[in-house]
């Protein structure tokens, strides 16, 4: 994972994951298991989700890939909570207005870490598609192994350079809207680093190069001025660390970023997490201390009990039965 830790055995582990499941969500949207969530995504999500999809297999081995119908339930249900979830986050119609504006006014920055996101690219897409048709600044940063981090450059910068026009090409262009950082997520202190260094330069509101309004007591609204909102995404990632690990991660995070908010989706650690009733109150208590928009861990239990569900999302259940129904019968390959 990070380059000096010398870690080896478990580096491919994970780059085989992250290409299966950039596989896998690309069958699935192909397939049209994403119609309920559709019309927040911009139209050049499949063709990125296939870009990315083809460095994971190849040109042959991803053109003729497709999932089986439970696989791609499986990838609707997760991919549709979690993009719920930061589109919930991302407007925050009903949060407080005074952590939600700065002190002029200005709506705060958003910010989006995606912990072991892989080779997908759907939180990118749902975030381009959000600055583009708003006028809040959006980020996103990814955090992941360097060899995900080296393949997934590759596909963005060409991306960037000579993708159809769209929405994701825009944001990739925008200076400083996206960055990938090589990190081992098993090592919780430099992760705070990372992050605590993306938090101090993302805070600003607005587009970039927008200028504040007049009367707001800032001379020039340099960045750095108002800590941004962050949403921290750890999707399907918590069963490749130990248990103390994960400890300590979940533990930095809110204390890096203190205008912070979680989601969670995850089983592989269910059974150990869900019983440490320590573990869940100090992360708990860290958030909500902090004005957390995704209010507490409320639910932290439950939230993780299976792939139906997962994460806090302002008291609201996300990629449940419900949105399970919503999707049925517009799926192509049943």
């Amino acid at each position: 994972m990070n380059k000096n830790t010398g870690s080896t055995t478990i580096a491919p582990a994970i780059s085989r994951t992250a290409d299966t499941a950039a596989l896998c969500k690309w069958s699935m949207a192909r397939h049209g298991y994403l119609h309920s969530v559709a019309h927040v995504l911009p139209s050049d999500t499949i063709p990125l989700l296939a870009s990315l999809a083809e460095a994971s297999a190849g040109p042959s081995g991803y053109s003729s890939f497709r999932a089986s119908p439970l696989l791609h339930w499986c990838y609707a249900t997760r991919a549709s909570a979690v993009l719920r979830a930061v589109q919930t986050f991302l407007e925050d119609k009903e949060g407080d207005a005074n952590r939600r504006l700065d002190k002029g006014g200005r709506l705060r920055e958003r910010l989006v870490v995606v912990l072991g996101g892989g080779m997908d690219g759907l939180v990118l897409a749902l975030c381009a598609r959000a600055a583009e048709a708003t006028g809040v600044g959006v980020k996103v940063v990814e955090l992941d192994a360097p060899e995900v981090v080296a393949r997934k450059e590759g596909v963005l910068g060409a991306w960037r350079e000579g993708g159809r026009e769209g929405a994701v090409r825009e944001f990739l262009r925008q200076t400083g809207s996206y960055r990938l950082e090589a990190v081992d997520l098993r090592e919780g202190g430099r992760v705070g680093e990372v992050v605590g260094e993306v938090v101090r330069e993302g805070g600003g509101a607005g587009r970039e190069g927008e200028a504040p309004p007049d009367g707001d007591g800032s001379k020039g609204g340099g960045q750095g001025e108002v800590e941004p909102q962050v949403l921290f995404i750890l999707e399907a990632v918590l069963g490749y660390m130990r248990l103390q690990e994960v400890k300590i991660l979940l533990s930095t995070l809110p204390m890096v970023a203190p205008s912070s908010s979680l989601l969670i989706i995850d089983t592989g650690r269910t059974s150990a997490l869900k019983n440490d009733d320590a573990v869940a109150a100090a992360v708990d208590a860290a958030f909500e201390a902090r004005g957390c928009s995704l209010t507490g861990l409320a639910g932290w239990k439950d939230r993780l009990e299976g792939r139906r569900e997962g994460g806090r999302g302002g008291g609201r259940r996300e990629g449940g039965r419900e949105g399970g129904r919503e999707q049925e019968g517009r799926r192509s390959d049943e």
